[in-house]
C-alpha cells in the first residue's frame, strides 16, 4: 500500500508521504526536496538507512517466512481441524488487512507532522519486543496474536522508514541508495538463516556457554522458538544507527495532527491521482505485486515442509 501526500493547486506540489512497500520518490513542479549541508546527505546517514534494511529483513525471514511458520506447523501437526499453513496464512491476512487500513493514514501523519524518525523508533521497538515475546508465547493462539501485532508494527515502521529515502539520498540518487538497501536485505536473509539456525539446532550447546543469559534457550534438534530472541536482538542493534544518525528535516511547517485530517489527506490524495499520470496504475500494480510477494514469503518454508516433507535444514538450504 502506498500513501501519498496532498496536492497543492498553486504549485503542483505532491509532497512525499512515505510509501509502505515502495521506495519511489514522487516529484512534481515546485516540490521542495529535503536537503542537508549543501544538498548532499552524509555517507553515514545513508549507510545507517541501508543498515536498517539489513536488520528488518532478518525479522522478515525469521518471523514471516521461516522459523515462526515452522513453529506453528510443528505445534498443530496432525490436528483434526486446524493446519499450520491455514493458521499462518489467516494470521498474515489479518495483519495485511490492518496494514491496508492504517498505512495510508500513517503516511498522511508523516506528511502532516513532518517527523518520521520518532514514529520509526516507536514502531520498531514494539516489533522487537513482540518478536522477543514469541519465545514465551506457549500456545499457538497467543503466538499468532503476537505475530499479527509484530507484523503490523514491522510493516507500519516501513512507512516512516521509506519516507526517509529522500533525506538520505539527497545528492546521491534515490535509486542507488534504495538498491544498496535491497542488497543489504539479501545479505541479511543469508546471515539470518545461517546464524539463527545455529541457535535453533544447538540450544543445548549454547545455553551453558551463555550462562544466565541463555536461560531462554531450549534443548532439542530443531527448536524453532530459539530463533525469536536473537532475531529481536539483531533487529534492534542494527536499527540503532537509523534512530540517531539520519536527519529528519521538515520540508514545510508541520500541521496539527488528527485522525480526521489524516483520513482527509488520504481521500484528497485518491481524488487527485488522475492529475498525476501513471501514479494510480502504479499504486494498483504495487498492491497486487505486494500481495503476491507476501503470500510467497509466508508460504515458502511451509510449502517445503508440508508438500515435500522437508526438514528444517532442507528448507533452509533450499531458500539459500
Amino acid at each position: 500500500m502506498v500513501a501519498v501526500g496532498t496536492t497543492k493547486a498553486n504549485t503542483g506540489e505532491l509532497p512525499y508521504a512515505g510509501p509502505a512497500d515502495c521506495r519511489v520518490l514522487y516529484t512534481a513542479a515546485g516540490m521542495r526536496r529535503p536537503t542537508v549541508s549543501g544538498g548532499k546527505t552524509s555517507r553515514l546517514a545513508a549507510f545507517s538507512w541501508i543498515l536498517y534494511d539489513f536488520s528488518n529483513t532478518i525479522f522478515s525471514v525469521a518471523v514471516l517466512s521461516f522459523f515462526f511458520p515452522l513453529w506453528v506447523e510443528e505445534r498443530v501437526a496432525g490436528g483434526a481441524f486446524l493446519s499450520g499453513p491455514g493458521l499462518v496464512n489467516s494470521a498474515t491476512a489479518v495483519a495485511a488487512l490492518f496494514v491496508v487500513l492504517t498505512a495510508p493514514v500513517l503516511g498522511a501523519i508523516a506528511d502532516l507532522r513532518q517527523r518520521r524518525v520518532p514514529y520509526l523508533i516507536l514502531l520498531t521497538v514494539l516489533a522487537v519486543a513482540l518478536t522477543a515475546a514469541l519465545d514465551i508465547a506457549g500456545g499457538v493462539v497467543v503466538g499468532l496474536a503476537l505475530f499479527i501485532a509484530a507484523d503490523l508494527c514491522y510493516q507500519s515502521a516501513l512507512v516512516f522508514y521509506n519516507a526517509l529515502l529522500p533525506v538520505v539520498s539527497a545528492g546521491r540518487g534515490a535509486g542507488r541508495i534504495s538498491g544498496y538497501g535491497t542488497a543489504a536485505g539479501y545479505v541479511g536473509t543469508i546471515l539470518a538463516l545461517i546464524i539463527l539456525t545455529y541457535f535453533v539446532e544447538n540450544g543445548d550447546v549454547l545455553r551453558p556457554l551463555l550462562g544466565p543469559l541463555g536461560a531462554w534457550l531450549e534443548a532439542g534438534d530443531e527448536v524453532y522458538s530459539n530463533a525469536f530472541v536473537p532475531t529481536a536482538v539483531i533487529y534492534l542493534v542494527f536499527s540503532l544507527p537509523v534512530f540517531f544518525l539520519v536527519p529528519d528535516p521538515a520540508v514545510r511547517a508541520p500541521r496539527p495532527l488528527s485522525l480526521v485530517a489524516a483520513y482527509r489527506d488520504v481521500v484528497r490524495t485518491v481524488r487527485n491521482l488522475p492529475d498525476y499520470a501513471g501514479v494510480g496504475t502504479f499504486i494498483l500494480a504495487t498492491v497486487l505485486y505486494t500481495d503476491a510477494a507476501n503470500t510467497a514469503i509466508a508460504n515458502m518454508a511451509l510449502y517445503g515442509r508440508v508438500v515435500f516433507d522437508m526438514d528444517g535444514t532442507q528448507v533452509r538450504n533450499l531458500l539459500l
